[in-house]
């Protein structure tokens, strides 16, 4: 995966920085309800890693995402890639990604840590939620996103639970994971395209997740 130049990172650290305060402000609360609808409070132990903002004051370049919510991708210290959540539910493009910008794994320091098994999700918050569920999550940014390369990732474990959404994309995600990872194993959260890992979790909690997964 290519890494950003020093500027860059430069930037999207101090973007982290702004967008993390911008989500404590008065604008920010909006921000900060809409991560309370999924279950995630972004300054408890479990979620303040993510580093979630909203862009209240966007540095120059950010103007067109200002009232997102703001999804660093961060990679040991450093913050390597930058998306952002629209908090309108009817919006045609709900996720916002920056210009020039390559599809990456999210929340790869959960590949750090060690653990027999590790979950795959689709999507940034259902990593979140698998994390806050008291699983190691990495996400993936769509049901298009995979690359057979990112398979060398997942090697090191027993198990990979495949944490997948109830649509056709998620089926189809997973049967396309498993050609590349064969200790891939696949969980439907549900049956329709509304059932995913968040869903999960705020219809049934933080143990009923890890007793869905079985581990």
């Amino acid at each position: 995966m290519p890494v950003p130049s020093k500027s860059t990172q430069d930037y999207l650290k101090e973007a982290a920085r702004q967008y993390v305060t911008d989500l404590s402000s008065d604008e920010g609360a909006c921000g900060l309800d809409w991560l309370a609808g999924r279950m995630i409070d972004p300054l408890s132990p479990e979620a303040a890693k993510f580093g979630l903002g909203f862009v209240a004051n966007p540095l120059p370049g950010h103007e067109q995402y200002r009232g997102c919510i703001a999804i660093p991708y961060i990679a040991g210290d450093t913050v390597v890639k930058m998306r952002f959540r629209t908090l309108s539910e009817s919006a045609t493009c709900k996720y916002l990604d920056m210009p020039g910008g390559s599809p990456r794994p999210y929340n790869v320091r959960a590949l750090t840590r060690y653990s027999p098994y590790i979950c795959l999700t689709e999507g940034e918050f259902d990593a979140q939620a698998a994390e806050i569920g008291g699983m190691p999550a990495v996400g993936l940014p769509g049901a298009e996103s995979w690359k057979s390369e990112w398979a060398r990732l997942f090697r090191q474990y027993r198990i990979v639970y495949m944490l997948q959404d109830g649509d056709e994309a998620g089926a189809r995600l997973a049967a396309t994971i498993g050609k590349d990872v064969p200790n891939l194993r696949a969980i439907p959260m549900g049956d329709t395209k509304e059932h995913d890992v968040n869903r999960y979790l705020i219809d049934h909690g933080r143990e009923a997740l890890k007793q869905k997964v079985g581990v």
